[in-house]
């Protein structure tokens, strides 16, 4: 452990560490294998693990592998636990999460004869720089989720160690994460598509009102001209909407104001209630025969109501009530008018009732009160 990692492991003592997760990496290293300097380097793959923690806001690594060679006097092999402690802002890509919150604390510090420059020297160096304090020493670091023994408590002849609980860890599948968080994106999605879809008891009964208005207001005088205009809707979208001995309805008869079923024809979008109802299907460019009444008012709903001014001739639209020739906006911003009108007119009857007391006061016994 070098000066800074000690310097960071020793300020997390006594305080609360989360978890996050893991890094594991896989490398290629060697080991020693013999005995009495009659030693064998072999080539074997190695893991190299991270532990990934926060602590009062702060992001941490925590890595460690383990190094192999000799004892110093050259009798066994022997292993020495390498841990380097790092801030950082971010902690990149994980390969295993922990599977349930966890927090440990750290209880002791490590003292400063613990650094990587006194834990023994390795075979070949010629140099022995051990601390008396370090021998016999047990783990050094120890933790419900990983330990760490640099030395294995020998410095002479060093088994130095680290240890993951590999149980409080699950692999991270980054192809079922991705398809997870798409596969919730497209819930969220329909689900807002289903709440926006959603109409009220009041929306669907103004745009019945406003739908029976129309009709009522478009019946043809002639027989011979029974065309309505196209129903405009408050955000642009129309459609044609007739009924009479010439068109798909029920009763095929003229002059009615309401009938069972409609005829539909070239509506500017395909909405979704006539799916599937059109003489042709996918397009716009067709009659849709038979619709009921329930659907046109949905889509009528769904698209803010008649926009009377667009969709009656001039003389039809002059003999509908004042209520129905303007939107909700228009009528609201009537009523804040009127309020305000009524609000300026209290206002300045309390004005005057200020200056007659006023009045009152100065002409009355200045030893008197005005309210006896």
């Amino acid at each position: 452990m070098d000066d800074l990692s000690l310097e960071i492991f020793n300020s997390l003592v006594e305080k609360e560490i989360r978890i996050i997760g893991e890094k594991r990496e896989e490398y290629e290293g060697e080991v020693s294998e013999g005995f009495n300097c009659d030693f064998e380097r072999k080539k074997v793959t190695l893991t190299k693990d991270t532990i990934c923690i926060e602590s009062e806001g702060k992001k941490y690594e925590i890595a460690m592998h383990t190094e192999y060679g000799e004892c110093a006097s050259g009798w066994v092999p022997a292993s020495w636990s390498i841990m380097e402690i790092r801030e950082v802002k971010d902690f990149g890509k994980l390969t295993h999460k922990i599977k349930k919150p966890t927090i440990v604390r750290i209880s002791n510090e490590i003292l400063s004869n613990m650094s990587d420059e006194h834990l023994g020297i390795r075979c070949g160096d010629n140099i022995i720089d051990v601390n008396d304090s370090i021998f016999g020493g047990g783990i050094t670091f120890k933790t419900p989720i990983f330990s760490w023994e640099p030395i294995g408590g020998d410095a002479w002849y060093p088994y130095g160690y680290y240890k993951v609980n590999d149980d409080a860890f699950i692999e991270i599948d980054y192809q079922k994460e991705v398809k997870e968080a798409k596969s919730n994106v497209i819930d969220q999605v329909e689900i807002k598509k289903q709440k926006d879809n959603e109409l009220t008891k009041e929306q669907l009964e103004n745009a019945q009102k406003d739908f029976l208005t129309f009709f009522k207001a478009t019946i043809p005088e002639l027989p011979y001209r029974q065309v309505r205009k196209p129903i405009v809707m408050k955000d642009g979208e129309a459609m044609s909407v007739q009924a009479s001995e010439y068109h798909y309805c029920i009763p095929r008869i003229n002059g009615l104001d309401r009938y069972e079923y409609y005829e539909i024809g070239f509506p500017t979008s395909l909405f979704e209630e006539l799916d599937g109802r059109g003489e042709e299907p996918n397009t716009t460019k067709t009659v849709f025969p038979g619709i009921e009444e329930d659907l046109i008012v949905k889509i009528i709903a769904k698209h803010g109501g008649i926009d009377f001014e667009k969709s009656l001739e001039p003389e039809q639209y002059e003999k509908l009530p004042e209520a129905q020739k303007r939107n909700p906006q228009e009528m609201t911003l009537d009523q804040l008018s009127e309020m305000v009108s009524n609000l300026a007119k209290i206002v300045e009857e309390q004005r005057k009732a200020i200056e007659a007391m006023r009045y009152m006061s100065r002409n009355q016994d200045p030893k008197k009160s005005i309210y006896d």
